[in-house]
């Protein structure tokens, strides 16, 4: 066991973290205030200016988030008249923005891009590239620590160190 003394505000992940619950807290309130927006629900709309048309599942892979958070996010982004349906190819529905969610998401581009000016004046060019770098790679590496191999499943098999039996539980050795 290491000697070293332990003091979480050296640690980079408690670092992290706290930078991400100061970025909330302060783009909360802005996003609620000028469009009526959580954090995800702007983003699912940044990403859609970006992206032009795109399945649930590339919005679920590039915010990061659980597939019912990103469904209920769609469709209140939906209800509100932001996004809209492009088509759907028998598996899965295309969202794109709609005209006024085109104009909601170019000003938070401009409300983005003025709040980072502001945080990040303080930084050459290298140095906030170095960062988005860093945070990419970061992040890169936490999500390849955190998969694990998916387990092919066996239907309608039970299998208890005693055989496999399909449709039931294992019979039992007499």
């Amino acid at each position: 066991m290491s000697e070293e003394a332990f003091f979480i505000d050296e640690q980079t992940s408690f670092a992290i973290d706290l930078t991400a619950m100061t970025m909330d807290a302060v783009l909360s309130p802005v996003y609620h205030r000028e469009f009526g927006l959580k954090p995800a629900e702007v983003n699912i709309l940044l990403i859609l200016s970006e992206e032009g048309i795109c399945t649930q599942g590339t919005l679920i892979r590039r915010t990061g988030t659980y597939k019912m958070a990103v469904s209920r996010f769609v469709r209140r982004l939906e209800d509100r008249n932001l996004v809209c349906r492009a088509a759907y190819d028998g598996r899965a529905d295309y969202w794109r923005l709609s005209v006024d969610g085109v104009q909601v998401s170019s000003r938070a581009i401009e409300t983005i891009q003025g709040f980072e000016a502001t945080i990040l004046s303080g930084l050459s060019d290298d140095e906030r590239r170095l960062v988005r770098d860093l945070l990419r790679r970061i992040r890169v590496a936490g999500k390849a620590a955190c998969e694990r191999p998916k387990m092919r499943r066996r239907y309608k098999t039970a299998n208890f160190g005693l055989g496999s039996v399909r449709g039931g539980a294992p019979k039992i050795p007499a």
